[in-house]
């Protein structure tokens, strides 16, 4: 957390704050209103207005915040006073500054930070006016400024503190009057305030000059004092010119007006005018009268209230356009203010409104006026936000629905004095809302009904007594698909239509023919406003004779099939209604549900014996339960992963049998079927879950459950399906962590191949240095001890190069027994920690790289001696391993493997550490590199193998690895010989001269003559010009990576086409490169290894210059 800073003129700001004496006053209204304009405005939770005190802040006006101060060295505000502009923090727990404050990580836990610096009469600052948010957020331009205009309101009341005191001091001054000396004293005082105070002050002549001003009324207008003690009022002030001065002076005198308070404009000495606020006392000292003038600079003030009153009208219209009316109900006076939009929405004209609660609930519907009564009561006795709809009557007669929110406002003591909110028309909702319900409720009992006519008849009736139609008839297409005939099942409202009814009986419709045979043959409803004029219909006569004017028809489709359709017909003349067409058609839709509800009944038998079939088949597992989430069904792959069969969980919660837990955290979860049924919605946990089977195993799953529904759209139970994913999830974590230790690999593989290059050259020349001195020099040892150290650092390379993108290790085959001994022992050489080996005896061989394979073991063994540090004993075990390709945790192919673990009893490692314990840079100790083990990983994925952990806390670790088994023969053990001498010429190819120079060096003693070339292009040309002089070269030595040119690959294969006798060598620090690995793939000969001894060159040397059949 960083403390705010103390200003260098803090003494003077503190004496410039407590001059206002103002600290620890009671609050004011003056400044609680600002305060409450800023939480409402901004939509905060807090608003301040705050004093930086000496080692405090002191809230002046508080909002949303029951504490009066808090330390200043914790305070926002001690930031903001530092400097002019406002200061935003827009996220604390982002800000590095603030992350760890007090006021952040506890109450008010504050996020959010708006501050604009308040001064005092000097100019220093005192404080803010401050706005607080409880969760992040961001500052617009239009919220800055808005701001600042209301921390100018502040700075105003604070300057009016100031201006009351004045007041008060004049005053004083003319209860004096009549003593001279007291007066005296008292102007003494008077001036010392004058020349102090913050705003302008002028003593007026009745000649409107000027007896005194103060330094603020010069800086204010740009004079100097001596200018505006020459000057008269008119030439400071536009509005008052010498007449109108003069008349002011009269009508005061004849008033006998001792104050003036009023708004008028100054003119600067650049002639600059702005507006002021003047505040004037008629005084008298002994004989001489004038006017003391307190005169304050408003621009700021004007431009806040053109802010404010551009904001209201924002509102305005945004209300408007909302469609948005607001009401303001004064529960002293009972007079109740409402908006212009407001009494349209009620159907009034603007101003009927009469302002009393007679006249608004007068104007609401008698059956909504009880509801309404109890709503605003529970909200004033509940002390919450009203929110109610009811009807209105408007004075046309027509009902409207109404929406309507209010806030109820309180004094002091409790009581209710105020409440104000918005209403808006919900009609169209409301119908839209009940026409919703309507259609539920015929949808609900047409799905209730057990035959097709039943459900007609349910339609047809439910229509009629919702809409006001009168008949209702139904039609049915007839086996040919080609007429209709008039179903027996119809219904009558009210009226007599026996006519109708029996012409229709007797009827037989062709498509296109009528109301029935338009919808039928066109699939889509129809509507005719006048019958008389319907066209191609011959009941069109008895329907107008039984008083019928409109009517429409709606087709039922079953599978895009017409099975029925349905028509209506009433005595008035109406419209066509889009929304009642939309009604039935809904209604329709469902009746051809019922109609092929059957057909699906009889599929539905069969489907089941399918689904039961499927479920024991597919490799997920199933789990069905009712609504109270008890278990009904169960398949086998259930079965297996929760260990308890179907009989055990049949009617048992699920919860019993299916427990899981975040994979992360390790937290118990809620099961999803209880999501499912409490939301009616599918339910898939974003990350995946562990499942408790019941026997204690854990396996990683991914699950979803659904909602069963029946034919009526109700949840009659759940389907859970989860998959186990332990394995792929296993497969996952993999190839992240070799992904990683690739990236780290491409910078890994650059260091190394330098760095071998150097040690190329330092390994040379102490080779060659040994080999002059001898073993008797006195020197030596310390040239051994030297070329110790660089086998040292080529080791070091050669772990680096581990990570070399496509670095393949240099494999042979042999039994790894001895290895294993070995190195174990050498890295416990003076440790306390002892070694235990168990290992077979019929161990099959392996194809690994000896240096690699030793460089996992130490890393293991460094481990294991970190973790125990009192000592102990290391269990090494070696054994052979047959995987059947089914092991739920190696994931390896099935074969013969050899099974390496290395087992410690220290400290163990944390369950939440083991999914990261192979990830490059990752560490619990102190000054671990997180490489060693990353290292390790990688080199035996290298190998085709694979490496596991298992830990217990205070109980030790187990590290596992698995080596494929070699069907090669073993290669015979490598024997230490003295440099073998060979002739002949050779050509050495290498970008770095030192390399080159030792090499050449190393050649020459051992008899060989030599030539060079830096890249493969110098190389291809050296080799051709020595062929044609009859002087080829026996042998080429080639640098693998040459930067920017040909390297030894590409150089080999130009060579190849042009002598395919030629024989060459391989050499590079990339020592773990696959061209090195597999040489002879690529054409090579041979192959060695950055850096290397004299004594290797040499070997390598003879075997490939003798060898004939290479």
């Amino acid at each position: 957390m960083k403390e705010p800073e103390i200003p260098p003129d803090e003494e003077q700001r503190l004496a410039s704050l407590r001059s206002l004496q103002i600290l620890d006053t009671p609050r004011e209204e003056r400044f609680d209103r600002i305060t409450r304009m800023a939480a409402r405005l901004f939509d905060v939770p807090i608003a301040l207005v705050t004093l930086v005190d000496a080692s405090r802040q002191w809230f002046k006006s508080t909002q949303g915040l029951t504490l009066s101060e808090t330390q200043r060295s914790i305070s926002f505000c001690g930031h903001t006073i530092l400097g002019r502009d406002i200061f935003v923090v827009p996220d604390s727990k982002e800000d590095p500054r603030f992350s760890d404050n007090p006021l952040v990580t506890g109450p008010p836990f504050l996020r959010f930070y708006a501050g604009c610096p308040l001064s005092g009469p000097d100019g220093r600052n005192l404080g803010t006016l401050c706005i607080i948010d409880n969760r992040p957020r961001q500052m617009t331009e239009a919220d800055l400024k808005a701001l600042k205009d209301l921390a100018d309101l502040v700075q105003d009341e604070l300057s009016n503190l100031t201006l009351s005191r004045t007041n008060a001091l004049l005053s004083a001054l003319q209860k004096e009057n009549g003593e001279r000396k007291r007066v005296e004293e008292a102007l003494q005082r008077f001036q010392f305030s004058m020349e102090h105070a913050p705003d302008a002050v002028f003593f007026m002549t009745r000649e409107a000059g000027f007896s005194y001003v103060n330094e603020q009324a010069c800086r204010s207008l740009g004079y100097t004092r001596d200018e505006l003690l020459n000057l008269k009022l008119w030439d400071i002030d536009p509005i008052y010119p010498k007449e109108r001065w003069e008349q002011v002076w009269a009508q005061l005198l004849e008033d006998k007006t001792d104050s003036v308070h009023l708004e008028t404009l100054h003119r600067r000495k650049d002639g600059l005018v702005f507006p002021v606020e003047v505040s004037a006392e008629h005084l008298w000292l002994g004989n001489d009268e004038f006017h003391v003038a307190f005169v304050r600079d408003i621009s700021e003030r004007k431009r806040a209230e053109e802010a404010l009153r551009e904001a209201e009208a924002r509102v305005r219209l945004a209300l408007q356009a909302g469609r948005i009316g607001t009401w303001d109900w004064n529960m002293e006076t009972g007079k109740i203010v409402w908006s212009r939009g407001h009494e349209e929405l009620w159907g009034m004209a603007p101003g009927a409104f009469k302002g009393t609660y007679k006249d608004f609930e007068g104007r609401i519907h008698p059956e909504d006026r009880e509801g309404v009564e109890r709503a605003l009561a529970l909200a004033i006795v509940e002390r919450r936000t009203l929110r109610d709809k009811f009807r209105i009557v408007w004075p046309d007669g027509s009902i409207h629905w109404i929406a309507a929110q209010g806030e109820p406002f309180f004094d002091e003591e409790g009581k209710p004095v105020r409440m104000i909110g918005v209403v808006r028309d919900i009609t169209e909702q409301q119908r839209a809302e009940d026409e919703v319900v309507l259609l539920q409720t015929i949808l609900l009992a047409v799905g209730e009904s057990p035959t097709l006519p039943a459900a007609l008849y349910v339609a047809m009736e439910k229509i009629c007594e919702a809409t006001g139609w009168e008949i209702g008839q139904a039609w049915i297409p007839q086996p040919d698909g080609k007429t209709l005939a008039c179903s027996p099942t119809w219904y009558r409202r009210e009226g007599c239509f026996e006519k109708l009814r029996w012409m229709s009986r007797e009827m037989t419709l062709l498509p296109g023919e009528g109301l029935p045979g338009i919808a039928f043959s066109t699939k889509q409803p129809v509507w005719v406003q006048d019958l008389s004029q319907a066209e191609n219909c011959s009941r069109a006569p008895a329907a107008t004779e039984a008083g019928l004017k409109s009517g429409f028809a709606v087709p039922v489709l079953a599978a895009d099939q017409v099975v029925a359709v349905l028509e209506w017909y009433i005595s008035e003349s109406r419209r066509e209604d889009e929304r009642l067409i939309r009604l039935v058609s809904a209604l329709a839709s469902q009746l051809g549900v019922v109609v092929g509800r059957k057909r699906s009944e009889e599929a539905l038998s069969a489907e089941k014996n399918r689904l039961a079939v499927t479920l024991r088949s597919i490799g997920d597992g199933v789990i069905a339960t009712d609504t109270e989430g008890k278990i009904v069904l169960m398949n086998k792959v259930a079965e297996g992963l929760t260990g308890t069969n179907q009989e055990e969980a049949l009617g048992r919660p699920l919860n019993e049998i299916f427990s899981i837990s975040d994979e992360r955290t390790r937290q118990a979860l809620e099961n999803p079927v209880t999501r499912v049924l409490q939301t009616g919605r599918t339910v898939t946990p974003a990350n995946p879950t562990v499942l408790i089977s019941r026997d204690g195993s854990e396996r990683i799953i991914s699950d979803s459950a659904a909602p069963i529904r029946d034919q009526k759209g109700e949840i009659i139970g759940t389907i859970l399906v989860f998959r186990n994913i332990t394995d792929e999830k296993k497969r996952e974590e993999d190839l992240l962590r070799m992904s990683k230790l690739e990236a780290v690999g491409l910078l890994a593989g650059g260091i190394a191949h330098d760095f071998n290059n150097i040690v190329t050259a330092i390994l040379g020349n102490l080779s060659l240095i040994k080999t002059e001195l001898g073993p008797a020099h006195r020197f030596y040892r310390h040239l051994e001890d030297a070329e110790t150290a660089s086998l040292r650092a080529r080791d070091l390379s050669h772990q680096l190069l581990t990570f070399s993108k496509g670095g393949a290790p240099i494999k042979k085959t042999l039994r790894i027994n001895h290895l294993l001994e070995h190195s174990i022992q050498f890295a416990l050489r003076g440790s306390n920690v002892h070694p235990a080996f168990y290992i077979s005896d019929a161990l099959w061989p392996v194809d690994i790289d000896e240096g690699q394979i030793s460089q996992v073991l130490h890393n293991l063994v460094i481990n294991a001696q970190q973790a125990m540090p009192e000592g102990g004993t290391l269990q090494v075990r070696a054994e052979n391993y047959i995987a059947t390709g089914t092991e739920k945790r190696l994931p390896i192919p099935a074969g013969r493997y050899i099974h390496l673990s290395v087992r410690d009893f220290g400290i163990g490692i944390k369950k939440a550490h083991l999914d990261k314990i192979f990830d490059p840079y990752f560490t619990t100790k102190q000054k671990g590199s997180g490489f060693g083990l990353s290292t390790s990983y990688s080199i035996v994925k290298k190998h085709d193998g694979h490496m596991t952990v298992d830990s217990e806390l205070g109980k030790g670790s187990t590290f596992s690895i698995y080596l494929p088994a070699s069907s090669k023969e073993i290669e015979p053990p490598a024997t230490t010989e003295a440099p073998l001498r060979g002739k002949g010429k050779i050509l050495v190819m290498d970008d770095e001269k030192s390399v080159r120079r030792v090499l050449g060096e190393m050649l020459r003693f051992l008899g060989y003559e030599v030539g060079f070339a830096e890249d493969g292009s110098g190389a291809i040309a050296r080799y051709g010009e020595a062929k044609g002089a009859a002087r080829p070269f026996d042998l080429i030595i080639m640098d693998l990576t040459i930067p920017g040119e040909i390297g030894g690959k590409e150089a080999l294969q130009k060579l190849l086409a042009v002598d395919p006798d030629v024989k060459a060598i391989v050499s590079s620090g990339y020592s773990n490169d696959p061209i090195m690995a597999d040489y002879a793939q690529y054409g090579f000969k041979g192959v060695m290894a950055k850096p290397y001894k004299l004594e290797d060159l040499s070997k390598i040397l003879h075997k490939v210059m003798t060898d004939k059949g290479r």
